[in-house]
């Protein structure tokens, strides 16, 4: 018997060793030298042209990618979010017709209920059918608790979300774009 699984999306999700001390103390400096942005945060703090070398490098190697069609140059675009108590980031996707390969998450200070992030099945018109609900309970969405230094990579057409922080702590990530040439 085969059983073939059809159409199905890759999400990556690695537990990284990264110096999230010092990644913090970016951050921070980060936000306290650049405006914030609104795009799809409510609340919080969202600062773009933020670099990590070291994250970058932990990213390049994370990625899978073909042996028959390597990478002829590979980009990040970094921005960091800061979400307070009851902030957080409406459903939103990245567009890969704007050169976007993959999106992603690093997740750098997260307490307890600081949300989760939400990944939305883009089949959102079958999630009542009868398989998927004998399948997946009819689920339109998978969550992925963030935990310190971990790393979620996933397709940037693919709506996602974050839930409110309910800590009185704020949780830091770093979101990125990744664009590539083959």
């Amino acid at each position: 018997m085969i059983i073939d699984s059809l159409f199905s999306t890759k999400v990556i999700i690695k537990e990284c060793d990264l110096d999230i001390i010092d990644l913090e103390k970016k951050c921070r400096e980060h936000k306290q030298n650049n405006s914030s942005l609104v795009c799809s945060n409510v609340g919080g703090y969202q600062g773009h042209n933020f670099y990590d070398h070291n994250l970058l490098e932990e990213i390049k190697k994370t990625i899978p990618f073909r042996e028959d069609l390597k990478f002829k140059n590979l980009n990040v675009n970094f921005w960091i979010n800061v979400n307070g108590y009851k902030d957080w980031n409406d459903l939103h996707s990245h567009s890969p017709y704007h050169g976007t390969f993959l999106s992603g998450v690093f997740y750098v200070k997260t307490p307890e209920n600081c949300g989760n992030l939400r990944l939305y099945d883009p089949r959102i018109h079958i999630c009542d059918s009868l398989d998927m609900r004998y399948y997946n309970n009819g689920d339109t969405y998978q969550f992925y608790e963030p935990k310190e230094n971990r790393l979620i990579i996933f397709p940037p057409w693919i709506q996602h979300m974050v839930e409110p922080n309910q800590s009185n702590e704020e949780r830091i990530s770093i979101s990125f774009n990744i664009s590539v040439t083959y």
